[in-house]
């Protein structure tokens, strides 16, 4: 594992995180220069395929909530951004779930606990204005957070061992403002991946 890119990845999220919300231009640069970074990746390094799917969506969620900031967009805010959370919370099951026989209990355990996670959700409570939701439900949040990351982890689902600081990584929104939240995981996450998947970190 490479640590000085490591580094240099964990300053570019958090400079990213701080810009990203100061005007639309520094927004729309940092949203242009992410797909570009993401388009240049060869869609053979994907493993397995259903990870480029997943990308994608990380990036149009992203966008949505970039748009969500400096816009207000009944549609986007109320349907767009909290239908693709959801979409990525779903594309877990065939992305990690029962791919290893030995673990087919727990797997079916996550499966259970996921399925709960779709359930205890209230679809208002992911609505957003300017970027942030509105009516948070901070409980249903950490769950989902620490539930993923679980899953994840134990799973190995990114199948390469730069998984550890991916994971990582994904703790860092906590350090905002939980309203905040979906815009740094995203950013964080479009940003790790696409350097993971783009073989930076080998």
């Amino acid at each position: 594992m490479n640590k000085d890119m490591i580094m240099s990845t964990s300053l570019i999220v958090i400079l990213s995180s701080i810009f990203i919300k100061k005007n639309k231009e520094i927004s729309s640069a940092i949203l242009f220069f992410l797909w570009v970074l993401f388009l240049m990746i060869p869609y053979k390094n994907f493993k397995p395929k259903m990870w480029y799917i997943k990308m994608i969506l990380l990036y149009a969620g992203l966008t949505a909530v970039v748009y969500s900031i400096w816009n207000k967009n009944d549609i986007n805010d109320n349907y767009i951004i909290p239908i693709l959370f959801l979409i990525n919370i779903i594309i877990v099951f065939p992305i990690c779930l029962f791919k290893n026989r030995k673990i087919f209990w727990r797997d079916l355990l996550k499966c259970i606990m996921l399925i709960y996670l779709l359930y205890s959700l209230d679809f208002n409570k992911l609505r957003m204005r300017g970027g942030k939701f509105v009516n948070l439900d901070e409980k249903w949040l950490y769950f989902h957070l620490f539930l993923l990351l679980f899953i994840y982890y134990d799973n190995n689902c990114i199948s390469n061992e730069k998984s550890v600081p991916i994971m990582l990584i994904s703790l860092y929104p906590l350090l905002f403002p939980l309203n905040d939240f979906l815009i740094h995981r995203l950013l964080s996450l479009c940003i790790v991946g696409s350097m993971n998947w783009y073989k930076l970190y080998n």
